[in-house]
């Protein structure tokens, strides 16, 4: 079940997917729920902030989705952009990402921009985003320094 998310219960959830896996991950650096938690939840608060729960049917935690509804900077068209979605270890999150997607549309966006790391699976998310009807967009690059 989906629920929409304050900035209280996007903190609180966050640290309770700790223990299901959120810091076991690499983006190169690895991942930390105590900075997911300090840039999320101040995002939820802004105008345009959104985040989403994932849960059990007994309200156990499974993952969560926090992004934003924005003006793209280049174009002013209003965008939806994916800021973090994490799940558990098989768990489906495609219900987070279909009720951002839901609520982007209602708010007039003209499209839905998510990233992923290329130091996680990204052949096999690469094939999840195309199943939905995704395409490339935008191509980032880092140095380390």
């Amino acid at each position: 079940m989906v629920q929409r998310l304050n900035a209280d219960q996007t903190r609180q959830i966050i640290r309770d997917l700790v223990p299901l896996g959120l810091e076991r991950h690499r983006v190169p650096e690895p991942v930390s729920g105590a900075a997911i938690e300090a840039s999320s939840a101040p995002l939820v608060d802004l105008d345009g902030g959104i985040a989403f729960g994932l849960f059990t049917d007994q309200l156990k935690p499974q993952g969560v989705f926090v992004g934003l509804i924005m003006p793209e900077p280049m174009t002013g068209v209003p965008v939806g952009l994916e800021h973090v979605w994490w799940c558990a270890a098989g768990v489906n999150g495609l219900p987070l990402l279909r009720e951002f997607e839901k609520v982007c549309k209602a708010c007039g966006c003209a499209r839905v921009i998510c990233g992923y790391s290329m130091h996680a699976g990204t052949e096999r998310l690469q094939k999840v985003y195309r199943g939905l009807g995704y395409e490339p967009y935008l191509m980032s690059v880092s140095k380390k320094l």
